[in-house]
């Protein structure tokens, strides 16, 4: 079973637009194509990522409809997190950060539907959070 994620950016409760080459810095090295709204990335362990992202200077987010279990992902979308201000949240649930400061940054409205903000402190915490088991089960069937 997948999820979908996304990543969106906020001040102030509300959301903004932040430069598109800074939120995908951290990824520069696994660009594989850029299409219009599309990225792709390729990593290292053969994962993938299909990033649904405006090709606009600025985002305000993007979203994965299946994010890989690829390490390096989760590094960068960590990093992203760390020196942006940020937060994942998924179709499933959930509503991560990486700075205890962007806690009082989202809208009330993101917390009444996506729960209270955790704060992971590693790219392995917020892989935990978002990744779900099923995906190695479906290889299995």
């Amino acid at each position: 079973m997948s999820s979908e994620i996304t990543c969106a950016f906020f001040h102030a409760g509300e959301e903004t637009d932040v430069p598109r080459a800074d939120a995908l810095a951290p990824f520069k090295a696994f660009v594989d194509t850029t299409e219009e709204i599309s990225t792709l990335l390729k990593f290292p362990d053969g994962g993938e990522a299909d990033l649904d992202i405006d090709d606009a200077m600025h985002i305000s987010d993007f979203i994965l409809d299946e994010p890989p279990a690829s390490p390096e992902f989760w590094a960068g979308l960590f990093q992203i997190l760390q020196t942006m201000p940020g937060a994942v949240f998924s179709d499933h649930g959930g509503l991560a950060v990486a700075q205890a400061s962007m806690v009082s940054e989202i809208g009330e409205d993101m917390v009444e539907e996506f729960g209270t903000p955790k704060v992971v402190t590693s790219a392995d915490a917020l892989r935990t959070l978002f990744l779900t088991d099923g995906e190695e089960d479906e290889e299995e069937d």
